[in-house]
């Protein structure tokens, strides 16, 4: 009798290792929640200053409003001492057709955290509507950088 067993059960341990081998190598990685590398100006040119998202391949977004040259915006958002001194902080990531806008705030211990409220944003072409969650107030910005 155990002559019998024995095969079935061999070639059952065998489906099974191979069926765990083979899932292995069907995991697909997962694609990375954040691939903006982008500045986006405000269209309000009701005053001097305008608003600027700038969105990092990190997963960061600096928000900072500024009366400088688009050139130099451009180079300020490229180095990262400028943007800590003169920006706000936060982290993205996509969910579903939405940009998830996070600020960050810092703990006692220097800590990143984030908390529930969220500004959500969609990008269309070259234009991101951005506004707080729950609100039907929109800001719209357009691309700056780079150039379409």
């Amino acid at each position: 009798m155990k002559l019998f067993w024995q095969p079935k059960l061999l070639s059952f341990y065998i489906l099974l290792v191979s069926i765990q081998i083979n899932a292995q190598n069907t995991i697909s990685v997962k694609k990375s929640s954040t691939a903006i590398d982008a500045i986006f100006q405000s269209s309000d040119n009701e005053t001097k200053q305008k608003q600027y998202y700038c969105f990092k391949k990190s997963g960061y977004v600096y928000y900072f409003k500024s009366a400088l040259k688009e050139k130099k915006i451009i180079k300020n958002c490229q180095g990262k001492n400028w943007l800590k001194l003169n920006s706000s902080v936060g982290k993205y990531f996509y969910y579903q057709d939405l940009i998830k806008i996070s600020p960050i705030t810092f703990s006692v211990h220097g800590e990143e955290t984030t908390n529930d409220f969220h500004y959500a944003a969609t990008l269309q072409n070259t234009e991101l509507n951005i506004s707080p969650f729950g609100k039907k107030h929109k800001q719209k910005f357009h691309l700056l950088f780079p150039i379409p």
